[in-house]
């Protein structure tokens, strides 16, 4: 199976978010490398700076998303 989800940059999601007013977004983990590193060498951090909300590295699967999602909702009650 072929994709390209992994050949997204950090300025593609980027433009895709920035007028985003999401409390969080998820992106795929496939798009960033073991250093936390985007094709085009932005780093997470970097794009978390440049929206209102926050960026976390989301689940392989959809699937799997309900956690993380529960998780995150619940740090905020705290």
């Amino acid at each position: 199976m072929i994709t390209a989800g992994n050949l997204l940059t950090g300025r593609d999601i980027l433009r895709a978010i920035q007028n985003s007013k999401a409390d969080i977004v998820f992106i795929p983990p496939k798009v960033i490398n073991d250093n936390g590193l985007f094709l085009d060498d932005m780093t997470i951090k970097e794009l978390d700076k440049s929206i209102e909300g926050e960026i976390a590295v989301g689940a392989e699967y959809l699937s799997d998303m309900q956690e993380l999602i529960i998780d995150y909702s619940s740090s905020l009650s705290e």
